[in-house]
């Protein structure tokens, strides 16, 4: 069965059940009032409701609850068959969903004072004291069924209201929070006071009747309604504010655990739904944010990303040690000449890859690709404990890892010392870098790189800061004259892969 004929019947079902208590309550409630008003005056309620009223007080309680039941059918019938079919609610019926509970509330409230104003006006004849106790339990029916009606539509509803606010949110409340509480007031104390008042009022002055029988039990049977109804008005008034309020509360713990794709079902018109919008309205600029700061992270690193986010002022550099791996790729060119644009994509791909993840676990930082070449960095933007010791780490795994390569072959070149590391651009455009000697003496040693046999040359200044175990992996093999640079470098490759040549630039 699909998921919104599974919603219908869910909500159809809370709905008649709704329906159902209500109306039953309502009518237990004045026939309560009715035989108990009717003691209080010695009397009995067949005594009460003389023919033909007495007949007409035996149907017209059930025909109040039929009524009821079906008028709340027909309010919500034209909302669940674009539910049930699935459709995008228009205007028209968006507003009808929403405003449904407000409906079912003035429907009820109207049939449940004419059907017991009718039942008085049967009985207007026969004793005055009689009508008015019809009245007054009529009065308290329908005031409950008012009251109560509204809380639990809406409740049975939600789901309904969800959909409908999503396709056409509601800009003005339609029962703010306040409205509800003053509402619950009413139903629960100010009726019931009013009532206590009033029958205070004319047992002492006689006016409008005489009361003559003690005003205790009526005045005691008010006093149970208004406690009955007063917890019942309470619990559904403060349920539709607790609840929405505890999914915001859930969805929020979601969101600090990391989720970011969390939103609450809008369902309410009052101020609850200025906060459940407002709510998803967070959620998805964060969502939004996480997203912008991902593809940030993957076009200048999540160092760089994080750096810029946290520090407002630019631009921001200092000079500190750090260690340069410089990669290049050898043959790209005729790679690319002997095979179509995407397979070259694709073999620049698994090689930055690569490059990327092995930097990554040895807690450097690629600063830039530079077509088939990649310059990472160990020390900067983060500062870490050992450069040397995780840039010589890096160049060996990566040296094993791109073995997997048969079609391409590389060089690579390691080198340390003072650099600048900061942001080099202008107002409207920075770029991360590192500028100083290392940079360019790695590239130069990438360079020679490509036809030593390890695939990997390295400074020798490099090898003596190192850690004792990452050093003994490397051996010095002389000293080379890099272009751009006056004095021989000393340098050094894996041990047992040198040729023991010095080259020269």
């Amino acid at each position: 069965m699909p998921d919104n004929q599974v919603q219908v019947r869910r909500v159809a079902a809370h709905y008649g059940i709704s329906l159902i208590v209500l109306n039953v309550v309502a009518a237990v409630q004045v026939g309560f009032v009715v035989a108990l008003l009717a003691r209080s005056e010695s009397t009995s309620v067949a005594g009460v409701l003389t023919d033909p009223a007495y007949s007409a007080f035996r149907w017209i309680v059930p025909l109040g609850i039929t009524t009821g039941a079906a008028a709340g059918v027909l309010l919500i019938v034209p909302t669940l068959r674009w539910v049930a079919r699935g459709d995008v609610p228009t205007a028209g019926q968006s507003r009808h969903a929403v405003r449904t509970p407000l409906r079912h509330t003035i429907s009820h409230l109207v049939m449940w004072l004419v059907f017991g104003f009718a039942l008085a006006l049967l009985t207007h004849d026969t004793d005055r004291d009689i009508t008015v106790l019809i009245v007054v339990g009529t009065v308290f029916g329908a005031v409950t069924t008012a009251g109560t009606g509204y809380l639990l539509t809406e409740r049975a509803l939600r789901p309904v209201a969800a959909l409908a606010s999503a396709t056409a949110p509601r800009t003005r409340p339609e029962s703010s929070v306040l409205t509800r509480l003053i509402g619950t007031w009413l139903v629960c104390t100010a009726i019931p006071v009013a009532a206590i008042t009033l029958i205070v009022v004319v047992h002492a002055t006689g006016t409008p009747l005489k009361i003559e029988a003690p005003i205790e039990l009526p005045i005691l049977i008010v006093s149970a309604i208004a406690l009955a109804t007063g917890l019942r008005g309470t619990i559904l008034v403060a349920r539709s504010v607790s609840e929405p309020v505890r999914e915001v509360s859930s969805a929020m713990t979601e969101i600090e655990d990391g989720r970011t794709d969390v939103a609450v079902p809008v369902y309410d018109a009052s101020e609850i739904g200025t906060l459940q919008r407002g709510f998803n309205s967070m959620a998805a600029g964060l969502a939004e944010r996480e997203r912008l700061r991902d593809l940030f992270g993957r076009h200048v690193g999540a160092q760089v990303a994080s750096r810029a986010l946290e520090e407002s002022d630019f631009p921001r550099g200092d000079v500190r040690y750090a260690a340069v791996l410089f990669i290049d790729l050898v043959g790209s060119t005729s790679f690319a000449v002997d095979h179509p644009p995407e397979r070259v994509a694709e073999a620049l791909n698994e090689f930055l890859a690569i490059v990327v993840e092995t930097v990554d676990d040895n807690h450097g930082f690629i600063n830039k690709f530079e077509g088939d070449a990649a310059l990472a960095i160990f020390g900067a933007p983060q500062p870490i404990d050992d450069p040397a010791t995780a840039a010589l780490r890096a160049a060996r795994n990566l040296r094993v890892a791109l073995q997997a390569l048969d079609s391409m072959d590389f060089g690579i070149g390691v080198a340390a010392g003072q650099v600048f590391a900061g942001d080099i651009g202008a107002k409207t455009r920075y770029e991360y870098t590192v500028i100083g000697e290392p940079v360019n003496c790695a590239a130069r040693l990438s360079d020679l790189a490509k036809t030593e046999p390890s695939r990997v040359l390295v400074a020798a200044d490099v090898v003596d800061v190192a850690a004792a175990d990452e050093a003994e992996q490397w051996h010095g093999t002389g000293h080379v004259t890099l272009r751009g640079l006056a004095a021989p470098t000393a340098v050094a490759t894996l041990a047992g892969s040198t040729t023991g040549r010095e080259r020269a630039e």
